[in-house]
């Protein structure tokens, strides 16, 4: 199958549809204890271009947790995950300098994009 940008613009929306005022990226551990929550803008994404929505500015957490992150994710306005993301320093959706985040350190993301592949 081969989609169409009109189709992969319309997926990427409504992707980014699910995240409103309210919403987080979450890196949490292997047992899900949360490590950093960084709140997602007002208005989490622009509009999609060729598949593609950015987030808008991510505000960092100025005193995580802590912990040793194993993955991400996505919650909603309400909580509710949306997305798990795959976290590591090479590759991954997510790429980190370092897994191991201590205890009041700050978080900050510079780049969050969702992709709707054309095929």
């Amino acid at each position: 199958m081969q989609l169409a940008t009109t189709a992969r613009n319309a997926m990427a929306n409504a992707f980014a549809g699910l995240f409103a005022s309210g919403s987080s990226l979450r890196f949490e551990t292997a047992g899900n204890a949360a490590v950093a929550t960084l709140p997602l803008n007002a208005t989490p994404f622009g509009s999609a271009s060729t598949g593609k929505v950015t987030a808008n500015a991510i505000t960092p957490d100025s005193s995580a947790a802590g912990g040793v992150i194993d993955h991400a994710i996505m919650r909603n306005a309400s909580s509710a995950t949306e997305a798990t993301l795959s976290v590591g320093t090479s590759s991954g959706d997510i790429i980190i300098t370092t897994l191991t985040i201590a205890a009041g350190a700050s978080v900050s993301m510079s780049l969050l994009e969702f992709t709707m592949p054309a095929s």
